[in-house]
């Protein structure tokens, strides 16, 4: 006995695979389950069900196609929501477009295991779940129209991570009731690279841009390239003691195996290029504020005290040359010339530990 389709006004139908059932008068639409596989782009044997040149992906023996092969006609799968139709399904065939529709004021969900995934309602993805986003090729962009916002998690010790298969290189610490955190962390992993004149690794580098003005306005505020705005330090309970407060620490490379390490340097200022009317190395302003001492500058003694001058520079540094008497130390390529007394011809006024004196000095070198 020959399986044939059966169809009854009041009851169901059967197909046998390989056999399409047939909708509309011309059989533009169909329904069959294949029981073969179905290779990438290709048409099945059962004729009529696909057409053209066939796009699409490989499918398994038993497979149930669902196919309108009428120009530009669509398939939609619409669904009755509290008596209405609702459309949840549209495929677009005037363009090849598809959509999953969900109805104003709900979302589009996605399940796996029968556990939500991620839930799409109006200009909200939101994944349930811990979630990886990843490319096997190419890159991942972001291009908003906009702006790119981003709301990390508030109290999180590493609230953002950018890192790669050798480990961490950018962290935010979101944390705000833990001492000792830092907030933007930088980090190298280890760097393996050959030697050579040039052969240097920059933890942070920044590319210079041009700026240009329109109009010949003069520009009285300092430009400024790195701006560092100041923290303000405050206590709950009169009145707490902050011995020292600091706006940047600098510590400078030190050597590892195998490396003899000639200058280790905490900050090293280039010369400014172009033809500026001045240049200066360090500018600082004036002091105030400071209700015992305002000191431009500060340089602690203890250290070893320099046994050579350094080649082409001179070097100032602190010195005890007693307990308690630190005192200013030059090391300079200059050696100080033994002399009978000389009559001095010009004075250099300064202040020491807020006296004036007066340096007696002399125009004969020898």
């Amino acid at each position: 006995m020959v399986n044939r389709p059966l169809l009854h006004p009041e009851g169901p139908f059967y197909l046998p695979d390989n056999i399409p059932g047939w909708i509309g008068s011309a059989k533009d639409g169909s329904i069959v389950l294949l029981r073969d596989a179905l290779a990438a782009d290709t048409a099945p044997t059962v004729a009529g069900v696909l057409e053209g040149t066939v796009e699409g992906q490989a499918l398994a023996a038993g497979s149930i196609v669902l196919s309108n092969t009428r120009n530009d006609g669509d398939v939609a799968v619409y669904v009755s929501k509290a008596g209405s139709s609702q459309m949840a399904f549209w495929a677009d065939g005037s363009t090849g477009d598809t959509a999953v529709l969900a109805a104003s004021g709900q979302s589009v969900d996605v399940y796996i295991a029968g556990v939500k995934q991620i839930d799409y309602a109006d200009g909200v993805l939101a994944f349930q779940q811990a979630t990886i986003i990843l490319t096997t090729t190419g890159n991942i962009t972001i291009a908003p129209a906009t702006a790119l916002l981003v709301t990390l998690v508030d109290n999180v010790a590493s609230a953002l991570d950018l890192s790669s298969s050798a480990g961490l290189y950018y962290d935010i610490d979101t944390r705000r009731a833990t001492a000792g955190i830092v907030v933007h962390q930088f980090r190298h992993q280890a760097e393996t690279i050959a030697s050579g004149a040039a052969a240097i690794v920059a933890l942070i580098g920044t590319i210079g841009a041009t700026v240009t003005y329109t109009g010949t306005t003069q520009v009285t505020t300092e430009y400024i390239m790195y701006d560092m705005a100041r923290d303000t330090l405050a206590g709950d309970t009169p009145t707490l003691t902050i011995d020292r407060a600091s706006a940047m620490v600098l510590r400078p490379p030190t050597e590892g195996t195998n490396v003899l390490l000639t200058d280790t340097i905490g900050l090293h200022i280039y010369s400014a290029t172009g033809t500026p009317t001045n240049v200066f190395g360090i500018l600082i302003d004036a002091m105030s504020g400071g209700t015992t001492n305002n000191v431009q500058l500060v340089m602690a003694n203890g250290g070893t005290e320099p046994a050579n001058a350094v080649v082409d520079r001179v070097g100032l540094y602190a010195v005890d040359i007693a307990a308690g008497r630190a005192t200013l130390g030059i090391r300079s390529e200059e050696t100080v010339i033994a002399t009978a007394e000389l009559a001095s011809t010009h004075k250099l006024v300064v202040r020491i530990n807020g006296v004036s004196y007066g340096i007696m000095l002399t125009t004969t070198l020898t």
